[in-house]
């Protein structure tokens, strides 16, 4: 990736935290396991971020093959 996200990492992590400490009401007797539960939820976030970005680029291809009207698959002669 050839962009620095530092910004969007900032948001991101407020927006978890926030999250986590209004949602976790005993979050300090549950600090042994925040580590492996924030790992989960970090690799869900990561998994849906990937998704949309393989979702949009599948997409902008299909649309450039549609206006050059290239096919994906070679077509076959008889």
């Amino acid at each position: 990736m050839k962009e620095d996200y530092t910004d969007i990492i900032q948001q991101v992590s407020q927006a978890v935290f926030e999250a986590i400490k209004e949602r976790e009401e005993n979050l300090s007797s549950e600090v042994k396991e925040l580590d492996g539960e924030l790992a989960k939820l970090l690799r869900l976030i990561g998994r849906e971020v990937m998704s949309k970005c393989l979702n949009e680029a599948a997409e902008k291809v299909t649309n450039e093959s549609k206006k050059t009207g290239k096919r994906d698959s070679p077509s076959r002669e008889a």
